[in-house]
């Protein structure tokens, strides 16, 4: 899983995801970044070939060499977490079984908050399934500058890039690559949570029929800045209020700030279906593209 940056929301799709019998994290490194780092893998692999006599004829060579690598970080990611591995960084994990008695086999779900190198994700693992989870930037540059105290400039300037990144990766990536690719969007996962998720189950491949719907909405809430009077993050389970709502984090902002973030990635809120700031005297500015029509396009097969 991959969010678009930091305050995302990932943490909270995770910890749905959990609820899930098979599903487990690479505790104790809840987010790998492995993708993001990527291109250092990608030079590796350049360099190596340039050795490699064109008389010997290595085509397909180096693609077999990226996959192998990918198979690597698999092992590493999924090895972390299971109970038959006993290094020194993790405790033994319970074996959940299914109705029939028979063990079930865990499904490790990884994180990173961030969109780095993922075009090179497909090169080394070609068949994972890879879930993009986007937030409306205004929000996650409130939380960013309430919880971290980043400069909302700067973070603005990278939901901004980030989002024409996955944008142009998504209208013009091979189709092959888009296939194992679902954009979610925070606020539909937030207001809709089980039609979400059961999209989310089926493109990962997990039955809905073992998932608790009915823990959603009490689930508890992990990394909220909002939830703490001075602001500071905390990554404690903590009991999830009564009208509790993270999707509109800026509904206190000046309009000068909604200027300032629409001159800085209009373009992008465009893209992904989030409404512009309505100024008096305006009427609405038309959406360009929609939340569904990103949804399809992350699904395309061709």
């Amino acid at each position: 899983m991959l969010g678009l940056t930091q305050r995302t929301g990932i943490n909270h799709l995770t910890d749905l995801l959990r609820l899930h019998p098979q599903v487990r994290p690479p505790e104790p490194i809840w987010e790998d970044y492995l993708v993001h780092e990527l291109h250092r893998l990608e030079d590796y692999v350049t360099s190596v070939a340039t050795h490699w006599n064109p008389r010997w004829k290595p085509e397909g060579a180096a693609s077999a060499l990226r996959e192998a690598l990918g198979r690597g970080l698999a092992d590493f990611l999924c090895g972390i977490g299971d109970p038959a591995w006993r290094g020194d960084l993790v405790h033994p994990c319970p074996i959940t079984t299914g109705p029939d008695s028979r063990p079930l086999a865990p499904r490790c779900v990884t994180k990173t908050p961030s969109t780095q190198d993922l075009a090179l994700l497909h090169r080394y693992l070609p068949r994972s399934p890879c879930l993009i989870l986007v937030r409306d930037g205004r929000s996650v540059v409130a939380s960013a500058a309430r919880g971290f105290g980043t400069d909302w400039r700067k973070a603005a300037h990278l939901w901004a890039t980030r989002g024409r990144g996955l944008r142009a990766e998504l209208e013009s990536g091979p189709a092959a690559r888009r296939a194992t690719w679902k954009v979610v969007r925070f606020e539909e996962l937030v207001r809709r949570p089980e039609p979400i998720l059961r999209e989310v189950l089926a493109h990962v491949g997990l039955a809905t029929a073992d998932y608790p719907f009915d823990r959603v909405r009490t689930a508890p809430v992990i990394g909220s800045s909002y939830l703490q009077p001075d602001g500071v993050v905390t990554w404690k389970s903590l009991p999830r209020p009564a009208g509790f709502d993270p999707t509109t984090r800026f509904a206190d902002w000046p309009a000068q700030h909604h200027e300032e973030f629409e001159a800085i990635a209009g373009d992008v809120l465009d893209y992904f279906g989030y409404e512009r700031h309505r100024r008096a005297g305006h009427a609405r500015r038309p959406r360009r593209e929609t939340a569904a029509r990103v949804s399809r396009t992350s699904r395309a097969r061709g």
